[in-house]
């Protein structure tokens, strides 16, 4: 096998030079120039698209168009593509193209030139460098040999690729939620961010969510926003108050690939309002306030004041009533939501008059005990009255006070008269106060410790009954024997001289100690009571009054393992803030934990201490193991109960004894008031349920194409005017919900805006008519869904190039007349975006990377080639097809986009014989098959069907070829062909020979795709050649569409000789040996023409073989004169017959593609010296064609596509 050509394009063997120079033209110019244009990209780019122009002297186009002058480039401004040719080049590539001026040698001639790669890349990385893109050059050069001129130029130039873009998703997340006005409870969002780079954005999508899942519940998620590919910003209305969202940024870019932001949150605010309402009212002689509010705050527990004091705190109401204490009095009223902390509006009252109350009964009091001691604490209730009382205590200390309750002691003996008043009304007690009887027991001891040891110089103090017993500041504990009594003899214990300390105290038997904690360096006693045999515990410990340094404990009290806020919870009472309300005799439980905020392990043996004064449960020592830095212990528990109504302390203290050096000493304690009353009421019965409401459900929305059901995406859009498909299914979702009528659905496909949901004001009067309309019921208690179709048809965009992306909206409850459980969510909306216009085209190439060329007989090969896609769209279902021996009956080879092909073979790989590739992606496929003993012409083929989306100019580059010969001496083994007075030329494959040395195939020039190495030529071998070589269509079809119907009408059909002018054969002709001594005719067959015997044209005749089917020529034949132009495949033997003698054939051949099969059979010629196939080109062709076609003017020139 003698060289491959591409079997799509009309090309075979020509002369470059004279055939299509000027084959046709009506005479031959004496005096050409050629220019020779040798570009060279010394970088490392691999495709980069070369332009050019040329003109002469007198400012006539070589190549190109336009003002014979320099122009801008690609890339600069006033850029005219129409004034420029172009071809590509790869990296580390050099080509050559030559251009012939017929006219004369017009010199100097101008070169301009430029090198661009795709504007893939960031701005001013399409440019190439070294040097500057556009340049201009004058010819210079000649060649003396043939007398003609010759020019050369060389355009150097360096397009390297840019270093890799590393793809970053949008960041920078930011939002700022706001109430959506002063009386709504909806929130508006405004999202910001920085865009996603180093991609080109195709898409860009904000995600919000309430469910922090990494958005697996959809989408459709919360909300899910094509937002465009330029925006920065977006702002959503609707979100619910007091809820905690997620939201992200998800970017897709042109290549099909999602790139995620990192996922931010935030909590929208409580937009809710308190509206307070209030009457007054009589209830007898008695005034009565009434309270009535509504809060959208979404909070249940209500704090009621009245000014700054706290009334009540009511649950799960939003009513509360009070017996006012004044007629004619005015209060300012108030109600605090204390889960959201929301306060209503304040209103003024002035309590009604209701007549005379009737008079409130006198006041009664009693004492605690009716005899006491001197120095000794009695305490008196008051009972009747109006609920108020004053108290007067001559002599006593204090001398007064008020409440339902007071205290008071004597420092003198006597009968002491204590006085309460009421409503104007008053009312006497008595206490008999008595000096201290001698001891009526055994004597009691107070005894105690300073902790930390050693004692930081406290000195210690027991003084009472008399006596005074002091304990020097050295020690470390101190105790002593003292009097008691039945009732108690009361003892004050007192520390002093402790500066620079905080001092604690802890006593079992305190009475009334000045206080917990002292302040720095002072004094601290506390009041114990002894009696009989009773031994009294005080302790006294210290911390610094500096904090300790950093890295240290730090012990609270909490009431949950995180730390928050209330410190304590209760159970049998209620709290609010510290205060907590308790029955008399109730049970109350305090549930809290001991916690360690600070940054080191606290050691083990701390205690926490609870005092309930009063209380039928006094102390309790709790003790904590080891806490680890920001750790909770486990919940602790205390159980007491007051037995008498009054006002009592309670205290909760971390570390009671001291003996973990914390950061901060000063908040260990938490004290709280306990009032205790009547057993407050059971709580209000809940409010009824709320009514049931439907909730109205769109389940989505699909938009597919109706002629073949499949969805309409970028990928697959639909054309303008095509029948389109939306699919519609809506449910209702609340079980046990009753029948609900005529709801109206509507189906918007292109809106002008995007409808708005209920119950927004424009919500209902959104005025854009629908598309689609449909009424809906559904019936009692069915959830199932409901579904519909809607066809409509396509848009035409304004533009009909490219895609346009359009919105369906559609929405069910469009009119906004079914009250739902929530019309803020989007559930009843759904929208789709689909696409309308044209795929981007792709540009497919196969190519062959340098199979084996040679075999030996009956062996199996394995042929590969690179698919690739140029861009710039995605290439859908491309097929590649193989045909081991080119064209075969029954397996023609395509011609696309006109005539798809019947590929013998595909790819051995299922995978590989229908795929898609992205723009730059490529492929590759593989073909084994079995070689023979004839050497023959491959051809793959990518898109064999002709149904890929490329433009009808683009299909040159779908096909590639290998030939091959077969080794050792078998038929086809060494063949050669060899061209005089004429070019060989393949356009966009290759040309692969092994001739002897010296063995040359063309004495002028010889251009291909690729020339194999042993490839030999006088004159001028083009390689990488990717100019046209023939017009556009093929020789046969430029020949058939200008004079086929011409000779049709003359027929004279068969062949012989004796004839001129045009002629028509309707079928195949078959020529047994002809010779032609009186003919100038061109010959149109509609079918093969096959040539089974010599032919031979004298010298002064010429024949033309204008064929549509192939030509084919028998082994035996050793003479075929005549220009051969076939819209088939030439072959110039029999396969697997090939052996024989030599072939010459006087004239030309143009072939769509050529099967080569002649060997030299022994005897006859020597494949390793003789040719097995001559062609010579007869110049006389040139001027009897033209005279015979009669078009003087006929040119056929290189041109662009």
């Amino acid at each position: 096998m003698k060289y491959f050509l591409r079997t799509f394009l009309i090309i075979c063997f020509f002369i470059l030079s004279a055939i299509l120079a000027g084959a046709f033209a009506k005479g031959v110019e004496a005096a050409t120039a050629e220019v020779v244009l040798t570009a060279k990209n010394s970088g490392d780019y691999p495709s980069v698209t070369f332009y050019y122009r040329i003109w002469d002297k007198n400012g006539a186009w070589i190549i190109g168009s336009g003002p014979a002058s320099t122009v801008a480039g690609p890339g600069q401004s006033g850029y005219n593509p129409a004034y420029w040719t172009s071809f590509p080049i790869g990296a580390n590539e050099q080509k050559s193209v030559v251009f012939i001026d017929r006219t004369g040698n017009n010199s100097p001639y101008t070169v301009q030139w430029a090198a661009y790669k795709p504007a893939a890349w960031a701005p001013g990385d399409d440019k190439c460098t070294d040097p500057t893109r556009i340049a201009a050059y004058g010819g210079s050069g000649f060649d003396p040999t043939t007398g003609s001129a010759l020019y050369y130029v060389d355009a150097n130039f360096v397009c390297n690729t840019p270093p890799a873009v590393t793809p970053t998703p949008a960041t920078n997340l930011n939002q700022n939620a706001s109430c959506a006005s002063a009386t709504s409870t909806s929130v508006n969002v405004a999202f910001a961010w920085n865009k996603a780079t180093g991609i080109t954005i195709f898409e860009q999508w904000l995600d919000y969510s309430l469910v922090n899942d990494n958005f697996a519940t959809g989408p459709p998620y919360q909300g899910n926003i094509n937002v465009g590919t330029s925006a920065t910003t977006n702002s959503q209305s609707n979100f619910a108050q007091s809820k905690t969202y997620y939201w992200r940024i998800n970017t897709k870019s042109s290549a099909g690939i999602w790139y995620t932001s990192s996922t931010k949150s935030f909590t929208t605010p409580n937009c809710g309002q308190i509206g307070l309402l209030g009457s007054v009212s009589c209830s007898g002689n008695v005034s009565v306030v009434n309270l009535g509010w509504n809060s959208t705050a979404g909070g249940t527990v209500f704090n009621i004041y009245r000014g700054t004091t706290l009334m009540a705190t009511v649950q799960n109401t939003n009513q509360w009533s009070w017996n006012a204490d004044a007629q004619g009095a005015q209060y300012n009223w108030q109600v605090y939501d204390s889960a959201f902390g929301k306060y209503s509006n304040v209103i003024s009252l002035t309590t009604a008059t209701c007549g005379s109350p009737p008079p409130s009964p006198p006041p009664t009091c009693s004492p605690s005990s009716t005899s006491v001691s001197v120095n000794q604490s009695v305490t008196f209730s008051a009972g009747g009255g109006n609920g108020t009382f004053s108290w007067s205590a001559p002599g006593g200390s204090p001398t007064s006070g008020s409440g339902s309750q007071f205290t008071v002691s004597y420092a003198t003996s006597g009968t002491k008269t204590v006085t309460v008043t009421s409503a104007g009304q008053s009312a006497n007690c008595t206490v008999t106060v008595s000096t201290i009887p001698p001891p009526d027991c055994a004597n009691g001891q107070i005894i105690g410790a300073i902790v930390p040891i050693p004692n930081p110089g406290g000195s210690v103090t027991i003084a009472g009954n008399g006596l005074s017993y002091n304990f020097a500041s050295t020690a470390n504990t101190f105790g002593k024997g003292v009097p008691g009594s039945s009732s108690g003899i009361l003892y004050k214990v007192s520390i002093t001289g402790v500066a620079g300390y905080t001092v604690h105290w802890f006593a079992d038997d305190s009475v009334n100690g000045t206080g917990p904690e002292s302040a720095v360096g002072q004094g601290t006693s506390v009041t114990v009571s002894v009696h009989c045999s009773e031994t009294v515990n005080v302790w006294f410990y210290f911390t610094p009054s500096t904090p300790p340094p950093a890295g240290c404990p730090d012990l609270v009290i909490r009431n949950s393992s995180n730390g928050t806020s209330p410190v304590i919870t209760v159970t049998g009472a209620t709290i609010s803030g510290n205060t907590v309300n308790a029955g008399v005799g109730q049970n109350v439980t305090f549930n809290f934990r001991t916690r360690n905020n600070g940054s080191v392990t606290t050691g083990s043996g701390s205690t926490t201490a609870v005092e309930a004064y009063g209380s039928t449960n006094q102390w309790n020592g709790l003790p904590i193991d080891t806490l680890a830095a920001n750790s909770s212990s486990g919940v602790s528990s205390v159980t007491t109960s007051w037995p008498s109504g009054g006002t009592y302390s309670m205290l909760f203290r971390a570390d009671a004894y001291g003996n973990v050096g914390e950061c901060d000493e000063g908040n260990n304690d938490v004290n709280l008031t306990v009032i205790v009353g009547i057993a407050p009421p059971p709580p209000p019965p809940p409010p009824p349920p709320p009514p049931l409401l439907p909730d109205l459900v769109n389940d989505y929305l699909m938009i597919r194409h109706a002629s073949n059901n499949t969805s309409v995406t970028s990928t697959n859009p639909a054309t303008p005017g095509e029948q389109l498909i939306a699919d519609l299914s809506v449910h209702q979702d609340v079980l046990g919900y009753p029948r609900i009528s005529n709801v109206r659905f509507d189906l918007w496909t292109n809106p002008a805006a995007t409808p708005p949901f209920c119950p927004t004001a424009t919500g209902s009067t959104y005025t854009e008519s629908p598309n689609k309309r449909w009424a809906i019921t559904f019936t009692a208690g069915n959830v199932s869904a409901y579904t519909q179709t809607f066809t409509f048809t396509a848009p035409t965009p304004v533009s009909l190039t490219g895609q346009t992306a359009y919105s369906a909206w559609s929405y069910i409850d469009s009119n906004c007349t079914v009250v739902e459980t929530s019309d803020t969510t989007s559930s009843n909306r759904r929208g789709r975006t689909y696409y309308v216009g044209q795929l981007p085209p792709a540009d497919v190439e196969i190519t062959n990377p340098g199979n084996t060329s040679s075999f030996a007989a009956d062996s199996d090969a394995t042929y590969t080639f690179t698919v690739k896609n140029l861009g710039p769209g995605t290439a859908n279902n491309i097929r590649p097809g193989f045909w081991p021996k080119g064209t075969q009956p029954g397996n023609p080879v395509p011609s696309c986009p006109a005539s798809p092909g019947n590929p013998p073979q595909v790819p051995s790989n299922n995978a590989d014989r229908s795929f898609n590739l992205a723009a730059g992606a490529s492929r590759t496929v593989s073909f084994t098959f079995n070689v023979g003993t004839v050497g023959a012409s491959t051809v793959a083929y990518a898109g064999y069907n002709c149904a890929l989306n490329e433009l009808s100019t683009t299909w040159g580059n779908n096909s590639a070829g290998q030939s091959y010969i077969i080794t050792g001496g078998g038929p086809g083994g060494g063949a050669w062909f060899k061209t005089t007075e004429g070019d060989v030329g393949a356009f966009g494959s290759s040309i692969s020979v092994n001739p002897p040395a010296g063995g040359w195939q063309s004495d002028y020039v010889i251009a291909a795709k690729s020339l194999a190495p042993s490839v030999q030529y006088q004159r001028w071998g083009l390689t990488s050649y990717s100019k046209k070589m023939v017009p556009s269509g093929g020789v046969y079809d430029f020949f058939a569409s200008r004079f086929k119907t011409q000779a049709q009408a003359i027929g004279d059909c068969p062949i012989a000789d004796s004839k001129s002018g045009l002629k028509y054969c309707q079928s195949a002709q078959t020529i047994g040996g002809l010779n032609l001594n009186s003919t100038n005719t061109v010959w149109f067959i509609d079918g093969d023409l096959n040539i089974t015997g010599n032919v031979n044209v004298d010298s002064d005749s010429t024949a033309v073989f204008i064929v549509s089917g192939n030509i084919n020529i028998a082994t035996a034949v050793t003479r075929a004169d005549g220009v051969y132009i076939t819209g088939g495949t030439f072959y110039d033997a029999e396969s697997g017959n090939a052996a024989g003698s030599q072939l010459v054939v006087d004239g030309a051949v143009y072939a769509k593609s050529t099967n080569l099969p002649r060997t030299c059979a022994a005897g006859t010629c020597n494949n390793a010296t003789d040719p097995s196939l001559v062609i010579n080109f007869q110049p006389k062709y040139l001027v009897s064609i033209s005279d015979l076609l009669g078009s003087p003017s006929l040119d056929w020139r290189e041109v662009e596509p």
